[in-house]
């Protein structure tokens, strides 16, 4: 997932990335999270991830104050 944005840095020192797995209800369950260091002059950040199964996904980016910042949904099927 990428976070852009020329100002989305300014006065923030680090990222968290938060996944949660959405189940048809709509229910999310949380699966982990990653932190990512970010420099105020950055114009954009990435972290790569990997998913285990096909199904429903929910990220979320917040920002060292706790404020979210992004969040995408995103689906994934099997080739099958």
């Amino acid at each position: 997932m990428e976070v852009r944005d020329v100002n989305t840095f300014s006065g923030i020192a680090k990222l968290t990335f938060k996944f949660y797995s959405v189940a048809k209800g709509g229910e999310e369950t949380y699966l982990n999270m990653t932190e990512q260091d970010v420099k105020p002059d950055w114009m954009f950040a990435w972290l790569p991830h990997i998913f285990d199964a096909a199904g429903k996904y929910n990220v979320k980016v917040f920002n060292d104050k706790g404020d979210v910042i992004c969040d995408k949904s995103l689906e994934f099927f099997n080739g099958k």
